[in-house]
């Protein structure tokens, strides 16, 4: 188990850096007592099933972009991973760019492939860049507000548990997966999800799959389509603004608490493979825990292709580490 975190003076800068979370998380506070027998629905709005098997729930209200697909559970729950529910959060990738969205970025098989397997799957849209207060830190306060309404969007509308599995008396246990620049946003959430609010659990699990873990490296690099991603997504250079390059890039926001499945092509010609390699050399010198896998020959959408041999490896070692976790939580003490 990696060391607490939760005085580390990065990640207090990158929660301040976020500050609209904070908002959220004050104002549940205030109205926590008056609330606890009411409707969800004052801080979470339903807008209807959609024809794919989900509900979209809005979790905030200062863009359109801010909502998410919920998929509840349509099979069982493996047993070895314990009672559910478990939420799979999923964060998709497109270098935080407006021309690519959450119907757009290729990752569209995983969330039904999760439900199918007793998952409650949570597909994320948020602001990018070129939407009023996309890029950092608008895109990073959507996805955590994002996270921390999960617990209330799945009460809201009304998730069963996993098939097979009683109903939950606890909070559910929440996987945080992303694509590319998706990737690093899952990093970013649950390092944060440690520290930002007490009524929201600590995820269980990330699972980043060709992430762009380190934000200084891939802005020397010109990752992306055209070369100016991070700079655009962050509103400046490393060497104009390193104190927010240091609360946004996954790296520096080592040691975590939460384990991390970090997955990538060794055929990625979009992130570097030695960005995630090197990203796990790192978590494991703070005494973080993360498994690197490197599918030969998978490319940068293998990964996220619920069909593809590459994302059949990138699941059985997910269900793995959870498998792990409810053992390690059944253990005699």
């Amino acid at each position: 188990m990696a060391q607490s975190t939760t005085s580390s003076p990065v990640r207090l800068a990158a929660i301040a850096a976020v500050g609209g979370v904070g908002a959220y998380l004050v104002w549940r506070w205030w109205h926590s007592e008056e609330t606890e027998n009411t409707s969800t629905q004052e801080t979470a709005a339903v807008e209807g099933e959609g024809d794919a098997g989900y509900t979209v729930v809005r979790y905030g209200d200062e863009s359109s972009e801010q909502f998410m697909r919920v998929y509840p559970p349509t099979g069982p729950l493996d047993p070895n991973l314990g009672d559910g529910p478990i939420a799979v959060m999923i964060i998709h990738g497109g270098y935080w760019k407006t021309k690519y969205s959450i119907d757009t970025a290729a990752h569209s098989s995983l969330a039904p492939f999760l439900a199918a397997r007793g998952f409650t799957a949570v597909d994320v849209e948020y602001r990018r860049v070129g939407h009023e207060g996309g890029g950092w830190p608008g895109t990073n306060q959507d996805v955590l507000s994002a996270y921390c309404m999960i617990p209330e969007a799945l009460e809201l509308i009304g998730s069963p548990p996993s098939q097979g599995s009683p109903a939950p008396t606890t909070q559910p246990r929440i996987v945080v997966l992303g694509h590319s620049a998706g990737g690093t946003l899952a990093l970013f959430v649950s390092a944060l999800s440690e520290s930002v609010d007490p009524l929201v659990p600590t995820a269980t699990l990330t699972v980043a799959l060709a992430p762009v873990a380190d934000l200084v490296k891939g802005h020397e690099q010109r990752l992306s389509d055209d070369g100016d991603a991070i700079e655009k997504y962050m509103g400046g250079t490393p060497e104009e603004i390193p104190e927010e390059y240091t609360k946004a890039s996954p790296v520096t926001l080592l040691p975590t608490t939460v384990p991390a499945v970090v997955a990538i092509g060794s055929a990625d010609d979009t992130v570097p493979p030695a960005m995630a390699a090197e990203y796990c050399v790192a978590a494991a010198a703070s005494n973080s825990v993360t498994e690197r896998i490197e599918i030969a020959g998978a490319d940068h959408f293998a990964v996220v292709d619920a069909a593809h041999p590459a994302w059949a490896r990138i699941f059985s070692a997910m269900c793995t580490m959870l498998a792990r976790d409810v053992q390690l939580a059944q253990a005699p003490r």
